[in-house]
């Protein structure tokens, strides 16, 4: 069989072809540095309570890649999708600190996480936000933590 090269048919797509391939590519890239190379990893709780409607955690965590930190965010799975969490440090008096850690072993928290009453929140899952280079931000699932819901008429 023999293509050939000339007709109307082929040449859009020898076109595209380079394109679609880069996306590809950067695709590829990216689902590989997120399982591959994350930026913090052996994230451990050393102290979890429940108060009300929000719980409160520390722990330690080791950096290993050298990255610009941009965020921490909480996110609450429910039977019908996710719901963003609110996500507060309490162990910094700046509100929105986006100080960047060394790389090694530290320790993290206290922080704080909202947990609503509606809808239903089975799992919190934390995730860091790290830029280490110009092509996206890198994030970091830190840790699933699973929710057990107050049942009704117990104290």
């Amino acid at each position: 069989m023999t293509v050939n090269l000339r007709s109307p048919y082929i040449k859009p797509v020898l076109r595209v072809l380079p394109i679609l391939t880069a996306i590809l590519l950067l695709t590829a890239f990216r689902w590989a540095e997120y399982t591959f190379l994350p930026v913090v990893k052996d994230f451990h709780l050393t102290s979890i309570e429940r108060v009300d409607n929000y719980i409160i955690m520390q722990g330690y965590m080791r950096k290993v890649r050298d990255c610009r930190y941009v965020g921490v965010s909480a996110e609450g799975t429910t039977p019908s999708g996710r719901v963003d969490l609110p996500l507060r440090f309490l162990d910094s008096t700046i509100i929105n600190d986006n100080a960047t850690r060394p790389q090694g072993t530290q320790n993290w928290g206290p922080w704080k996480v909202v947990i609503p009453t509606v809808p239903n929140i089975n799992t919190v899952v934390l995730y860091s936000v790290h830029s280490c280079h110009l092509a996206w931000e890198t994030t970091t699932e830190l840790a699933r933590l699973p929710i057990l819901a107050a049942q009704e008429g117990t104290e």
